[in-house]
């Protein structure tokens, strides 16, 4: 997935994980196909929060999934991936957070 998100340009590695997360929820051509979307729209293709997010969203509009630049078709599940990809990052959060206090805990 990394390697598809380089040759996307996705070349920050905090902007790809959420969009390795959605690749792997939702498949890496819908993502690629977003990822076009956002370029084609004139939004960062390589930013996950509200660009690429978005143009997944986009995937199940009829109006998006024809283009030509679409290659992976309609996709009808996108505020699934959205919904999982911002539960995992906050489950990552919460985990780092607990982690670094009981990192504190055991200085004290």
């Amino acid at each position: 997935l990394k390697k598809i998100l380089v040759k996307e340009g996705v070349t920050d590695s905090a902007e790809q994980i959420p969009m390795m997360l959605a690749a792997f929820n939702a498949g890496s051509g819908h993502l690629t196909d977003a990822i076009a979307i956002a370029r084609e729209e004139g939004w960062n293709a390589t930013v996950w929060e509200d660009n690429v997010e978005k143009a997944l969203l986009c995937l199940d509009k009829h109006a998006y999934y024809h283009k030509n630049y679409v290659k992976n078709g309609r996709y009808r599940a996108g505020r699934r991936t959205v919904h999982y990809v911002q539960s995992v990052l906050l489950r990552r959060e919460r985990y780092r957070v607990l982690s670094e206090r009981d990192s504190l805990n055991e200085v004290k």
